[in-house]
């Protein structure tokens, strides 16, 4: 992880906007060997989540980092080069509610079923170099990124029951800006959003006669996470002591890790 953390978490709660009530969580990755991401994740995210009071669509959220960042003179626009992960769960006047999630750049996703099924949905783009959505008006540097690295895309689906992977689908798909999930609320426990720092947990084996490492599998790492019993800034301690604990046993992450998260309650 770096020193300064890069990646950047938030959610909020709107009062009713057009008869519905929204609850929102967002998380930004901001890109490591770009100077300051650390800010253009914070502008991302918080952008996004006014967005949702004054809906605005990729292009226009960017816009609006650009202009903030246009205010502060140590700040180069490649800071926005960060992704963007975000859930919005909006409940109508009448209690019909509805759910979507929208990824733009990698990451990772995953909920549990009322039936305890967890699905974990993964995005990874070839080289470690996301789609970023800043590359939305920044023309020259989206070409480049085109010609470069192709524009496709990896997408690996886990299902797992009982703690065990049942099923694993992967399917390589074309560039798009932007990947939207939709889901029926009543049918679910909890809903996590995480940057790809959730992919990079190893362990350090010290034996007798040697020291190695070894990789920690991503669904490991996700599942341990969605596992804590609580959320908020509860959930934030029991990380803190789920690090703790990690630290002894020789584990760690090699990246930032954000997390964001929805719990479900039965009336919903």
């Amino acid at each position: 992880a770096h020193s300064v953390c890069q990646d950047y978490a938030a959610n909020i709660t709107y009062p009713p906007i057009r008869n519905t009530t929204y609850n929102v969580i967002a998380l930004s990755d901001g890109c490591s060997s770009s100077l300051n991401t650390d800010w253009g994740s914070r502008f991302i995210v918080n952008e996004s989540l006014g967005a949702v009071w004054w809906p605005k669509n990729i292009k226009e959220i960017m816009l609006e980092c650009q202009m903030n960042i246009s205010y502060i003179s140590d700040l180069d626009l490649s800071c926005l080069d960060a992704t963007l992960l975000m859930a919005t769960v909006g409940t109508s006047w009448d209690n019909k509610v509805s759910f979507s999630m929208k990824i733009y750049g990698d990451g990772v996703f995953a909920y549990r079923l009322k039936n305890d099924t967890v699905k974990i949905t993964k995005v990874e783009f070839a080289n470690n170099a996301p789609y970023y959505p800043a590359y939305e008006i920044f023309p020259e540097r989206k070409k480049n990124y085109l010609e470069i690295f192709g524009g496709q895309k990896t997408i690996t689906e886990y299902t797992i029951q009982d703690g065990k992977i049942i099923n694993t689908e992967v399917k390589v798909v074309e560039y798009n800006e932007c990947d939207e999930y939709k889901f029926i609320v009543s049918d679910l426990k909890s809903f996590f959003l995480f940057s790809d720092g959730v992919e990079t947990f190893h362990q350090v084996v010290k034996t007798e006669t040697s020291k190695f490492t070894k990789d920690i599998p991503t669904v490991d790492s996700v599942i341990e996470i969605m596992n804590c019993s609580t959320f908020g800034p509860f959930l934030e301690k029991k990380y803190t002591k789920m690090s703790e604990q990690h630290a002894k046993q020789g584990i760690f992450h090699s990246d930032d890790l954000s997390v964001a998260a929805f719990l479900f309650q039965e009336n919903l």
